[in-house]
């Protein structure tokens, strides 16, 4: 396991003292369909409202994947943690890694170094569990992926990624790109039935945000290209997190002014079952 630089840590050791936990959770992921309440429209889509939700126990083993939230800020996987009451199986990544090719070689060296002292110095349920994985590039495959979760312990059943406010470097209007080339990389790593999360903020009344959610585009559009369901999209677990130390930021010292639960919308989708009968181009 790589850790990767440091979050300010001033402004989240509270919370992640708070959330390292090493006890069993209390539940893992699940969601209720609403189908009597209104659809949230984002861009030129219907969402159904849905409700997430933990599952009590016994569930299948599973690991959470925040992608994006460990560079600065991991106050997301931190406050998940604490709903879920336990750190196991939690991780937080930086949202992608830049490296020149000369330093490559060097830095492959340094972590195996790492990892290898890591599993003798450290528990396995340590929390924050902090990777170098790019959102874009997860692994070829599946058991490629696990390996950078789990060099030398025992695999989790089934795999949750999740993606708070995705944004890119590519260039402002690129995010729906960056929306295709991350669902794209799921979809190597993810079973059919697995839980792909995006987070999005939906607010246009507020003037900095105003064109922030057009420029993803058809979320819907990308997952079905990829082989994702759209579940459904829900405006209230985000405030769970708002209640145990999530702060929406920019940077470290910028907060975004999002206060509200429906000023977010948590896009759920769902790993498909390859066709068994595809279309003969």
């Amino acid at each position: 396991m790589t850790h990767y630089g440091g979050p300010a840590v001033a402004a989240i050791e509270e919370q992640m003292a708070a959330v390292n936990i090493h006890g069993e959770p209390v539940g893992e992921l699940g969601w209720d369909e609403l189908p009597d309440e209104k659809d949230i429209p984002i861009n030129e889509d219907n969402y159904s409202r849905i409700r997430l939700r933990l599952d009590k126990p016994p569930q299948p083993s599973t690991c959470y994947v925040f992608l994006g939230d460990g560079k600065e800020n991991c106050t997301f996987s931190g406050a998940f943690a604490q709903l879920r009451r336990s750190s196991r199986g939690i991780f937080s990544t930086d949202i992608s890694v830049e490296i020149e090719e000369e330093e490559e070689e060097e830095q492959v060296e340094q972590v195996e170094q790492v990892e290898q002292e890591e599993q003798e110095e450290q528990e396995q349920d340590d929390w924050p569990k902090r990777l170098r994985i790019d959102a874009t590039k997860m692994g070829e495959n599946r058991g490629e992926f696990l390996l950078k979760l789990y060099p030398n312990q025992e695999k989790p059943s089934r795999i949750v990624l999740w993606f708070q406010c995705p944004w890119t470097a590519y260039g402002q209007d690129n995010q729906e790109l960056f929306l295709r080339d991350i669902m794209a990389a799921a979809a190597k790593v993810q079973n059919p039935g697995e839980l792909l999360l995006i987070g999005l903020c939906v607010d246009t009344f507020l003037f900095h945000l105003a064109s922030y959610v057009k420029r993803y585009g058809s979320p819907k559009a990308a997952a079905e290209a990829n082989g994702y369901k759209c579940m459904g999209a829900d405006q209230e677990f985000v405030g769970e997190m708002r209640s145990r130390g999530y702060e929406h930021r920019a940077s470290t010292d910028r907060k975004l002014g999002l206060e509200r639960n429906d000023q977010f919308a948590t896009l759920l989708f769902q790993r498909k079952k390859p066709d068994p009968h595809p279309t003969q181009g």
